[in-house]
Parts: C-alpha cells; sequence; structure tokens
C-alpha cells in the first residue's frame, strides 16, 4: 500500500463538483490485539467503537449514504491498511470513530478532530494514543502536513467537522441524560489515518472511558444510539448544505 501521492505542485487536486457526496467510509478505531483505551470496569475502546460505527453506519444508510465499514468484528488492522480500505472503496468522506481516555479522572466531553499541522499539546497526546506511535514521531509528520494534505480537503474536513459538532452537542444538550455532557469543541491535530486519507476526514471522540459518567453513557446503547443519530444529522447537512462542492480530493467521477 501507498497512499496516493500529491499532486505536482504539492497542494490540492482540482476537485469535481457535480459528483457530491454519496459514500461514507466509517471506521471503528483499533481492534483485535489493539484494545484502545481500557476504561471503569475494564471496557476496551474496540469494542465501543465498534458498537457506535455499526449504529452510525445503520443511520447514515437510512438517510440514503452508501456506508463502507472498515472492520465489522473484532479484527486488528494497521493504519495503512485501515486507509487502503477506505481508498479503495472510493469513499467521499472519512469518519473515524473512537473513545478517550485522560490520567485526569474528572476529564470528560465530547471532541471532533480534523487534521491539520497547527495544534495544542493536547491534540498531539490523543494523536500520538490514537495513531499508536510515540509524540516524537509526529514530527516529521507535522511538518509535511502542509504540502500533502492541507489546502482544499482541509477546509473541506473543517467544516465537516463543525457542522458534526454542532449537530452533536445541540443533541447531547435537549437529552436529560446528557445535557450535562462538557464541550470539548473541535480540534485539529496530526492524525495518520486522517493524514493517509486523501478525502475530507474527521475523528470523533465520544467521551471518557477513564471518567465515570463518561463511561456509563459509552456502555449504554441509548447514548450510543443518540450520538449515532447526532453525528449521521452533521453528516446531512455537511451533504445538503454543500451540494455542489466535491468531498473528495483527486481521481475520477464513479
Amino acid at each position: 500500500f501507498a497512499s496516493r501521492p500529491p499532486s505536482g505542485d504539492g497542494g490540492a487536486r482540482l476537485s469535481l463538483p457535480l459528483r457530491g457526496v454519496q459514500r461514507i467510509v466509517v471506521d471503528p478505531g483499533h481492534g483485535g490485539r489493539d484494545p484502545g483505551a481500557i476504561g471503569i470496569g475494564r471496557v476496551h475502546e474496540k469494542d465501543v467503537n465498534l458498537r457506535l460505527a455499526k449504529r452510525l453506519a445503520s443511520e447514515l444508510r437510512g438517510e440514503g449514504f452508501e456506508v463502507v465499514l472498515t472492520r465489522e468484528d473484532d479484527r486488528y488492522l494497521d493504519l495503512e491498511e485501515r486507509t487502503a480500505l477506505a481508498e479503495s472503496a472510493d469513499g467521499d468522506l472519512f469518519v473515524s470513530v473512537h473513545a478517550n481516555s485522560s490520567p485526569r479522572v474528572d476529564t470528560r466531553g465530547i471532541e471532533i478532530y480534523y487534521l491539520d499541522d497547527e495544534h495544542e499539546r493536547h491534540s498531539l497526546d490523543v494523536a500520538a494514543r490514537e495513531s499508536g506511535v510515540p509524540r516524537s514521531e509526529l514530527d516529521s509528520l507535522q511538518r509535511t502536513l502542509a504540502k500533502l494534505r492541507i489546502g482544499e480537503t482541509g477546509l473541506h474536513s473543517e467544516t465537516l467537522a463543525r457542522f458534526v459538532h454542532e449537530d452533536v452537542m445541540d443533541g447531547l444538550a435537549t437529552d436529560r441524560r446528557t445535557r450535562d455532557m462538557p464541550d470539548l469543541g473541535v480540534k485539529k491535530g496530526p492524525f495518520y489515518v486522517l493524514f493517509l486519507s486523501s478525502m475530507p476526514s474527521i475523528l470523533v471522540e465520544a467521551g471518557f472511558l477513564t471518567n465515570r459518567d463518561d463511561a456509563k453513557l459509552l456502555r449504554s446503547d441509548a447514548y450510543l444510539d443518540l450520538l449515532a443519530h447526532r453525528v449521521a444529522r452533521g453528516l446531512v447537512r455537511y451533504r445538503d448544505e454543500l451540494p455542489s462542492r466535491v468531498a473528495r480530493v483527486g481521481g475520477v467521477g464513479r
């Protein structure tokens, strides 16, 4: 596998304005021998991710999208395999689903990430953990981001992240079980799984498995159903409000 080469001028390739958003790749993070974060009650992040991703896929299919899951069971995929699957699926959007962790047990809330080379220390910590690499290895990635993936696709990814964030937080605020969920906002960071994808991409951190309140929600079918519905709402809004803008870099139409 090799990620798609950048265009000759180092910027984003021209998009196809008539294609629109048809197919979404949903990526449940971790899996198999990689459990991800292990939270309160020995809950494994990989299992939460898969449960949420399957719910999100069902919601999206109900809205008329084609959906490809990078995994549908408890199997290990490295980051290049995940993005190779996404690229071969010819997706228009990429959504990676995760659950968070923190050494501080009082930290809770939802974060939505998109790829960028500007970030804060916390974003680097999360990116290193979810990418499975030391923070030091992110430095070389950071130096290449502007040349390879930041450009038109980055703008689409930021818009996508903000749409999903708004719909998720609006939905949680109206439910008595989740209305006190802290809003940690839209953030940017150098995630490998987003870096290797040539389509607009976001990473959803659904809550902190290391926080008692969040962990209880993440074990709850009702919370995962609500979150999947609201993420899907954000993706629908992106599709409907940007009907003539392609969610893609490079390639040709199907």
